[in-house]
């Protein structure tokens, strides 16, 4: 017989033996070491009876092992969440949300496994978001987008991240902000304009927009105020946490508010507003920032900001550089403004700079003083909004000076059908004759009370308004926007594709005779005027005539021997919007400093 020699331990019950050690890490080392030793002798000197119970002992200490494991590591990733769940209830001071509590997922994928966290709420755009509301103490968790899935080990790192990138969010980024709320009859616009902090210079504007209006939630104000919240959003995801105490937020309403009834309504609204913007770390002034804009301010924005795209506000110091491509004559000419005329569809304004003592001397209502980030002092600029003399409010009234008989402002055998704010305007053009530009002038200028005095007899434009310095430095240049622009394109008097374009009035009004007495009917309209469309076709005629007896008797500027029209301006390599938004921008910034 062979000598009995000790069976050596195998490669499992190596194993069996290691998971006994790692039982002991979770203070079973008696249990562990001495399921070791057990594996590895003879029980009770009965060879064949050790060799039954060890396989007895191997298959019993896989689970038990197994389960021991999972219990030694639990401790280190129970106190991770722990930390994790910490640090999200000390972030949202409000308590617990149900859709805001950390989950763990236990679902094991094909690539090893891992649980995995799942925190709602804390997308990187939304980071400065929640701790600028949770120092306000506002912040909706249940109103936060879900991140995604990280593991245990990420989500350690990702806190690291969210750190830094809070600590970056903190720092001045060079720039300066405003926010600028255009609320309209048909939606809310935002834009946020974002200028160098040194220059002054724009950078870009993030604009977004959404339907319905303000107006739209006159029976449920509360409702109104809510709904710019997703445009306040996008503020916040744009806009440093650090600056955004000092970015100033104004909210213009236009027609859409102006025209609720009662008045009460548009009170509520506003309010709600103003409420709203309360919960955000913006600066603003409740009754100032907040309101329904006039067509005064409406005016003086847009002068404010076409000055400014055209760099006329500066001394003169600051020249174009050569680089930047800008071959245009009249820019840069500092010191010097322009004036701006907007042609709405129910006013017209007219703005230019004043001197100081003409400014003085202005009656009540007509001076408004305008600023900007960096300016010297601010700019008096007379403005003057003609309620009721825009292009339709026009249209109507012109139509209106026939009487109910045949306008000669329409074309031969035309009948349209024309509602101005709710009214049906009954007119036809003569059933043999051509419409007439001499005839339809006269009735233009009738409309316009050229003869009605004013407050100083001798300065009057049209409608007893007070015309301003006529001799004015800054009103010898004019920009015209708007419809304007639109009757210039259809009148192809310039490029559909331009930006901009110089006109002589006489030009305007040549257009404007051959859209009367030329063209025989609507038919020869829309065949020379491609650009006109069918519904505006019958009052081309109308249209152009006023434009016309607006410049040269209106307004009185017989010395206006050219205008250039004006839809964008190419400012620093971009073609900029000229809009009244950026000048209500430039505005709040000089009066936030």
């Amino acid at each position: 017989m062979r000598p009995f020699t000790q069976p050596q331990p195998s490669k499992g019950m190596g194993g069996l033996g290691g998971l006994g050690g790692l039982a002991g890490l979770a203070g079973l080392g008696g249990l562990g070491g001495g399921l070791g030793g057990f594996l590895r002798r003879p029980c009770c000197g009965d060879r064949a009876l050790w060799w039954k119970l060890r396989g007895v002992f191997v298959l019993a200490s896989i689970p038990i092992g197994l389960t021991l494991l999972v219990w030694a590591l639990m401790p280190t990733h129970s106190h991770v969440l722990m930390h994790h769940q910490l640090e999200f209830e000390n972030a949202h001071p409000h308590g617990k949300s149900s859709s805001s509590n950390i989950i763990i997922n236990n679902n094991n994928n094909n690539n090893g496994g891992h649980g995995k966290n799942f925190m709602e709420g804390q997308s990187r755009a939304n980071l400065a978001r929640e701790r600028a509301h949770r120092e306000s103490d506002v912040y909706d968790v249940s109103a936060s987008e879900p991140s995604s899935l990280h593991t245990a080990h990420e989500d350690e790192e990702d806190v690291h991240v969210h750190a830094h990138e809070e600590e970056e969010n903190k720092e001045d980024d060079g720039y300066t902000y405003a926010i600028v709320f255009d609320a309209g009859s048909t939606g809310s616009r935002v834009h946020i304009f974002r200028f160098e902090r040194d220059t002054g210079k724009l950078v870009d504007d993030t604009f977004e927009q959404l339907k319905p209006g303000l107006s739209s939630y006159a029976d449920e104000p509360n409702k109104g105020g809510a709904s710019l919240q997703p445009l306040l959003e996008k503020a916040m995801e744009t806009i440093p946490e650090g600056q955004r105490a000092e970015t100033p937020v104004e909210v213009r309403a236009t027609a859409g508010l102006r025209l609720l009834k009662p008045q009460t309504k548009a009170d509520d609204l506003l309010e709600s507003v103003r409420e709203t913007l309360k919960t955000y770390p913006f600066s603003f002034e409740s009754e100032r920032d907040v309101s329904i804009m006039g067509g005064e301010d409406e005016g003086a924005f847009q002068w404010l900001a076409l000055n400014y795209l055209l760099n006329r506000l500066d001394d003169g110091s600051e020249k174009i550089s050569k680089k930047s491509g800008d071959r245009n004559s009249s820019r840069n000419k500092g010191g010097v403004t322009v004036a701006a005329i907007d042609l709405g569809g129910g006013s017209v304004q007219l703005a230019h700079a004043m001197d100081e003592k003409v400014a003085k001397r202005a009656p009540k209502g007509y001076s408004k003083s305008i600023s900007f980030p960096g300016a010297k002092k601010p700019f008096e600029v007379y403005v003057k909004s003609h309620l009721g003399y825009g292009l339709m409010a026009a249209r109507a009234a012109t139509l209106k000076e026939a009487n109910g008989l045949s306008s000669p402002c329409l074309p031969k055998g035309s009948d349209p059908k024309y509602v101005y704010s709710g009214e049906e305007i009954v007119a036809a053009g003569h059933e043999e004759k051509n419409s007439d530009y001499t005839a339809c002038r006269e009735h233009v200028e009738t409309m316009l009370n050229l003869d009605t005095s004013c407050e100083v007899d001798d300065e009057c434009s049209f409608n007893g308004a007070w015309g301003g310095d006529f001799n004015s430095e800054h009103a010898r240049e004019v920009y015209l926007s708007s419809y304007m622009w639109d009757r210039a394109i259809n009148a192809k008097l310039i490029p559909k594709d331009a930006i901009d374009g110089e006109l002589t009035i006489d030009e305007i009004e040549d257009a404007a005779k051959l859209a009367c007495d030329t063209m025989r009917d609507e038919t020869e309209i829309l065949t020379n005027f491609e650009s006109v469309e069918e519904k505006d076709a019958a009052f081309l005629c109308t249209d152009l005539t006023y434009i016309v007896a607006l410049l040269e008797k209106g307004f009185k500027k017989n010395d206006w021997k050219s205008v250039r029209l004006v839809k964008q301006v190419e400012y620093r390599g971009q073609n900029v919007e000229v809009a009244w938004a950026l000048g209500a921008a430039l505005n709040a910034l000089a009066s936030s400093s």
